[in-house]
C-alpha cells in the first residue's frame, strides 16, 4: 500500500531546512560613547527620484511598498521563499511568516490535512497584511509543504507516496522509502471462515479458515488509515495479534513464515465513509476515502493474502510511475 497527510518525512525537512536557512538576521553594529555602547542599525539608503517624482528604475522596492497585483502575489515560487536576503538588509516580512509557518509543520504542530487559518486570521496574527500572507502562503504552496484546496481553503500538503518495486511491497516498506515512520495498532484479530467470495478468491477449501487482522495505519504517529487483512491460516500456523502491532504484514510472512509474494493485483477507488469507517478513522461520515483492494500471490500464482484499505483522502495520496526505471 502507498499513500499518504503527511507529516513531515526527509523530503519536507530538507525543504523547511532551506526556507529556515534564507532568513539570516542582521547583526547590529556597536558604536562606542564615552563609557556607553550604543547599538545602531545599519541606515537604509536614501530613495533615489526622478524629476518626475517616481523612483528610480534600480530602486529596491521593500515588501510594504509593494505594488504587485493580488495575482502577480499568488506566483510566487519556492525560490521567492528561500532566496537569501542582500547584506544589510532584513529579510522580508512574508519570508519570516513562510518560515514561521513551515516551523509549525516540521514539529508536526500541523500534520498532513490540516486546514490553515485564513488569509484575514494570519494576517491579524501577524500584524501584516493580506498581501503579504499570501505571498507567504504562495512561497510555501511552491516549496510542498501546503495546498490550496476549492471550498477547503489552504492545506497542509498530504505524504505522497510513489510505488517503483520489482516485487509487491507493504505500505510500511513505502513509508520507509519516504523517510517516514511506519505505524500500526491492531484492532481486531481473529480466526474465521471466510465469504464465498473470499473463499474462491484465496483457494480456501470447505473447511479451510483465514486469519482476519484489523489495524490502524500511521505516518510518523499521524492517521492515515485503516487495513483489513485475511491470510489463509493454513500459511500461518500459530500467527498471534502481537505479531501484527506495529509490524509490516510483508515482513511478518517473509521473515518468520518464509513467504514472499512475487506479484499482486491493485485496485483504488474513491468512496464516501460509512458510519463504521468514519469512527474508526474519526472523520464525518460521507467523508471521500481512498479505498483500495490488493491481493498478493506467490510464485506459481497461488494467492497469499487480500488486503482492503481504507485512506483519508486529505492525508494520503498514490502515484504510480509507469516504464522502464
Amino acid at each position: 500500500m502507498v499513500g499518504l497527510g503527511w507529516p513531515p518525512g526527509k523530503e519536507v525537512h530538507s525543504r523547511v531546512a532551506a526556507l529556515h536557512g534564507a532568513f539570516t538576521p542582521i547583526r547590529p553594529t556597536g558604536l562606542a560613547l564615552g563609557d556607553r555602547s550604543v547599538t545602531t542599525q545599519p541606515a537604509p539608503e536614501p530613495r533615489r527620484r526622478t524629476s518626475s517624482g517616481r523612483r528610480a528604475v534600480d530602486e529596491p522596492e521593500s515588501v510594504a511598498d509593494s505594488t504587485a497585483s493580488p495575482a502577480e502575489a499568488g506566483t510566487a515560487s519556492a525560490s521567492d521563499v528561500s532566496t537569501t536576503p542582500s547584506a544589510g538588509r532584513r529579510p522580508a516580512r512574508y519570508r519570516t511568516i513562510a518560515a514561521s509557518i513551515a516551523e509549525r509543520i516540521k514539529a508536526e504542530e500541523l500534520p498532513p490535512g490540516s486546514v490553515l487559518p485564513s488569509e484575514t486570521e494570519l494576517a491579524e496574527s501577524f500584524g501584516v497584511t493580506r498581501m503579504t500572507v499570501r505571498q507567504a502562503l504562495a512561497g510555501l504552496a511552491g516549496a510542498g509543504l501546503i495546498e490550496r484546496r476549492h471550498g477547503r481553503g489552504t492545506i497542509v500538503a498530504p505524504i505522497k507516496l510513489q510505488r517503483q518495486s520489482p516485487l509487491p511491497i507493504g505500505l510500511a516498506e513505502e513509508l520507509k522509502a519516504r523517510g517516514l515512520t511506519p505505524g500500526s495498532h491492531v484492532l481486531e484479530f481473529e480466526e474465521v471462515a471466510p465469504s464465498a467470495e473470499d473463499r474462491a478468491l484465496l483457494w480456501v477449501g470447505p473447511r479451510g479458515t483465514v486469519f482476519r487482522v484489523v489495524r490502524l495505519r500511521y505516518a510518523s504517529d499521524v492517521l492515515i488509515g485503516l487495513q483489513e487483512s485475511l491470510i489463509p491460516a493454513k500459511y500461518v500456523p500459530g500467527i498471534d495479534k502481537a505479531a501484527f502491532e506495529n509490524e509490516s504484514l510483508f515482513r511478518v510472512l517473509r521473515e518468520r513464515h518464509g513467504l514472499i509474494p512475487t506479484q499482486s493485483d491493485f485496485e483504488i477507488a474513491a468512496v464516501a465513509a460509512d458510519r463504521r469507517i468514519a469512527k474508526l478513522l474519526d472523520i464525518d461520515v460521507g467523508t471521500s476515502v481512498l479505498r483500495s483492494t490488493s491481493v498478493s500471490y506467490l510464485e506459481g500464482g497461488r494467492p497469499l493474502e487480500r488486503t482492503i484499505g481504507w485512506f483519508i483522502g486529505s492525508r494520503y495520496s498514490y502515484r504510480i510511475r509507469q516504464g522502464r526505471p
